[in-house]
């Protein structure tokens, strides 16, 4: 006769796992339930700063795009009556976004204007400019040109945003607007005067001053001045002959004496700026922070080559580059402030002299 042996069949093997095989289960449960909280954590962070970065970017190119606005609104009070100077010069030259875009105006004090959702803040400050020039540039000729003095306005304007993360920086542009001229006196009917001043500095220890030597040329309708370059006052003269109702002129520096050794603030070997003239006028055409280009080597200690590397300096004109050979040479820099980038982190920052070539090496942390 047979006998049933309890658990004998469920578990042929004869060993009770009604307790075992429960616990590694829930062992196994959890471990898999934690290591997904981690990983979620993980993605959720990375994928919070690429949106957060994403936001600054998108603002960052707003907030540029209000500060030119704000820079052509202040031409236009300069340009548009002898007071206009006077009039960005007041309450100590400080004052808020006095012309918001249509539509974009908020009640709220701090950042007054809104854009897709974001809210942004334009702060404009003129200052006197005094570029110490005297007779040349100012007064090229006697007989042409009524004498002004050699004093013109500086306006800089920021930008910030509500909510701009910790490694976001304002948007700031600044321009420097010559000495208002009147018409000149003593040209031929039909006749304009073009007067180039470039300013710049040539090494660490001088100031900055007028820049002999510059090539400028100009293009327009019917010039009459062949193109030349800047005298000792850093000035370049040139006669035009617009049209009745005006003509716009594009004036170009050539760089210093034929080389690529100078650029202007925004890193340009050949800047240009274009300008309305009308016949009777003598129009000024100011190149300021015209310098001796610095460089910037960075060896990066151990090799890490395809590594991203980045300059950026406090107008948030940057470039960025990849590691070859151990090292990344950025050259062409406006003299200045530069932050050095390492993948997405700050390294560090360094003043660069005018004519500088300087080398430093970045010793990555494991």
């Amino acid at each position: 006769m047979l006998k049933a042996v309890p658990g004998r069949w469920a578990n042929p093997s004869g060993v009770d796992d009604s307790l075992s095989g429960r616990g590694s289960t829930l062992v196994e449960v959890i471990i898999s339930v934690a290591l997904m909280t981690v990983f979620s954590i993980a993605a959720m962070t990375v994928i919070s700063s690429g949106t957060a970065a994403s936001a600054d970017n998108r603002a960052r190119i707003t907030a540029a795009g209000l500060a030119q606005r704000e820079l052509d609104y202040a031409s236009e009070i300069i340009t548009s009556s002898p007071g206009g100077a006077g009039e960005l010069l007041s309450n100590g030259g400080k004052g808020p976004d006095s012309q918001p875009p249509k539509g974009t105006e908020t009640r709220d004090p701090d950042f007054p204007i809104s854009i897709d959702g974001q809210r942004y803040r334009v702060v404009r400050e003129a200052a006197p400019y005094d570029n110490g020039v005297s007779s040349p540039c100012v007064n090229p000729n006697p007989d042409q040109l009524s004498a002004q003095p050699a004093m013109g306005i500086s306006v800089t304007v920021t930008v910030t945003w509500e909510g701009m993360s910790g490694g976001a920086r304002p948007q700031v542009a600044t321009k420097i607007f010559p000495p208002r001229h009147e018409a000149a006196t003593g040209l031929d009917p039909g006749q304009a005067q073009l007067v180039v001043f470039v300013e710049g500095r040539d090494n660490a220890t001088d100031p900055a001053g007028p820049v002999l030597g510059v090539e400028v040329a100009v293009d327009g309708p019917n010039v009459q001045t062949a193109p030349h370059s800047t005298n000792t006052a850093g000035c370049a003269v040139f006669l035009v002959a617009p049209d009745a109702a005006g003509s716009d002129y594009k004036v170009e520096l050539k760089g210093y004496r034929g080389s690529s050794d100078y650029v202007d603030a925004e890193n340009k070997i050949n800047p240009v700026k274009l300008e309305a003239v009308k016949p009777g006028e003598s129009k000024p055409f100011a190149f300021v922070s015209y310098s001796r280009a610095a460089s910037l080597t960075v060896d990066v200690a151990g090799g890490a080559d395809g590594l991203s590397v980045k300059v950026r300096a406090a107008n948030n004109l940057e470039e960025e580059k990849r590691v070859a050979a151990g090292r990344v040479v950025f050259g062409g820099l406006a003299p200045g402030s530069w932050e050095v980038w390492i993948g997405d982190d700050v390294y560090a920052t360094y003043e660069l002299s005018p004519g500088e070539d300087r080398s430093e090496t970045v010793r990555l942390i494991p």
